[in-house]
């Protein structure tokens, strides 16, 4: 769905958001604090241990609230781009 702009004009919004080769870099994430990084691999692990909600269910709401904050990001640069910002 494009809200009626141009696919080019999102697929250029999005060009810098997401850089294939950084994944293969996510090691080097907790380099800069790695006791950060280990807090936040811990809660990760806890929240995706099966309770309530299974890991797949949880999962799927990951994927959905990412592809709105995506989609909201989007949203906002099509609007700057278009009034000029």
């Amino acid at each position: 769905m494009t809200l009626g702009y141009p696919a080019p004009l999102i697929g250029a919004c999005m060009a810098d958001y997401f850089n294939s080769e950084d994944l293969a870099r996510f090691n080097e994430v907790g380099k800069g604090s790695p006791e950060l990084f280990n807090m936040f691999m811990k809660w990760y692990g806890e929240a995706m241990k099966p309770g309530a909600l299974d890991a797949k269910t949880k999962a799927i709401i990951a994927l959905a609230v990412v592809a709105m904050l995506a989609f909201a990001f989007v949203l906002t640069k099509v609007l700057a781009l278009q009034s000029g910002m």
